[in-house]
């Protein structure tokens, strides 16, 4: 059951890993864990618009949806804010529950939007707001020659890169995730940003096209492992199909 105060939160069990529009996967140990999450997104909007304040977690196909619950009436006469995100900076015990948590908020903000741009916004928002020891995140598009700079947190970047060149580039060309311990030992790295030490590039792929990259980079030395890669990947996933 929700803890006191807490939105209506439903416990359920995971089924396949398979990520349609607005679901996210859990494993058996994360499920307990769903039961206790406090409220994580809450918009409100004028009068003349339908207003959102908080939600649940249901059940999907996949596993669990987020589903934002309809403001009373009373509250729609007298809401002011446009828009407003509450999920508080996640605390987590180890990596696992930390993604587990990043993934439901993700969840939430991507539920009610489709426009591709807003949705890379806000992702690149969270993700660089949420982990730890990250001094750049965002996403590089693909216009059908090169690697164009998108929705990004941080110093400016490099505006183009080629498909081959740099990490991201090598990610686009490969299509597989690069993890990189130190970035100055990595033939041709860009230096966008001198103090970055370790990356991490996952490709966005739809239908075996290309779609761009998910680019994250750390001061730290080894900052991303195998969990990074198999969660971010995760996360891409939900925002590519989320996206019309």
């Amino acid at each position: 059951m929700a803890a006191e105060g807490s939105p209506d939160v439903q416990l359920v069990l995971p089924r396949p890993a398979v990520s349609p529009v607005g679901c996210i996967d859990l494993l058996p140990q994360q499920e307990a864990r769903v039961a206790t999450e406090k409220l994580l997104f809450c918009r409100r909007k004028t009068q003349k618009r339908q207003q959102f304040r908080c939600g649940r977690l249901e059940t999907a196909a996949c596993g669990v949806r987020f589903v934002p619950q309809v403001a009373d009436e009373a509250d729609e006469a007298d809401g002011k804010e446009e828009v407003m995100y509450r999920g508080d900076r996640i605390r987590a015990d180890d990596k696992e529950e930390f993604y587990c948590q990043l993934l439901q908020h993700a969840d939430s903000l991507l539920t009610e939007e489709q426009n591709w741009i807003a949705n890379l916004a806000n992702i690149s928002s969270l993700l660089y707001y949420q982990l730890e020891d990250v001094n750049w995140a965002g996403f590089y598009l693909y216009d059908g020659k090169e690697l164009v700079v998108g929705p990004f947190q941080g110093k400016p970047a490099c505006t183009r890169i080629g498909i081959g060149d740099g990490v991201c580039g090598t990610a686009a060309e490969t299509r597989e995730t690069q993890l990189v311990d130190d970035v100055q030992e990595f033939p041709g790295h860009i230096a966008c940003d001198p103090a970055s030490r370790s990356e991490i590039v996952v490709p966005m792929i739809e239908d075996d096209s290309l779609l761009g990259v998910l680019d994250i980079d750390s001061p730290i030395c080894s900052r991303f492992d195998e969990q990074d890669s198999t969660y971010l990947g995760r996360l891409v996933d939900m925002v590519i199909h989320s996206s019309g």
